[in-house]
């Protein structure tokens, strides 16, 4: 066998292999498929809800002494800047991660 004919068989066994092919012409093997799409959603729900807990604790946790701090007032104390603050619920902490990932993605 001349090294020309063993690369032409080489690439002949490539073509035909159906891990290369793409497209509709890839058979796919829907048992392995489905549990792997499930699995991509869960992990992109908790990515999605790790994120709006991040938000929530931050927002919750840092306005509150951001406006303490911004505040103008002579007489400012923490209770009296906390009682105007209003918490984000986590709803809107869900709403506002997505918003921002959405806006600021590349």
């Amino acid at each position: 066998m001349t090294l020309t004919s063993l690369v032409v068989e080489n690439f002949v066994n490539s073509i035909s292999n159906n891990s290369i092919k793409m497209g509709g012409a890839k058979t796919m093997n829907t048992s392995t498929s489905v549990p792997s799409m499930f699995m991509l959603l869960f992990i992109l729900l908790l990515i999605i809800l790790i994120k709006a807990f991040i938000v929530y604790l931050g927002y919750n946790f840092i306005v509150p002494k951001l406006m303490f701090s911004l505040s103008q007032e002579d007489n400012k104390s923490l209770q009296k800047i906390q009682s105007k603050f209003r918490p984000i619920t986590f709803v809107e902490a869900i709403i506002l991660s997505i918003f921002t990932s959405t806006l600021f993605s590349s």
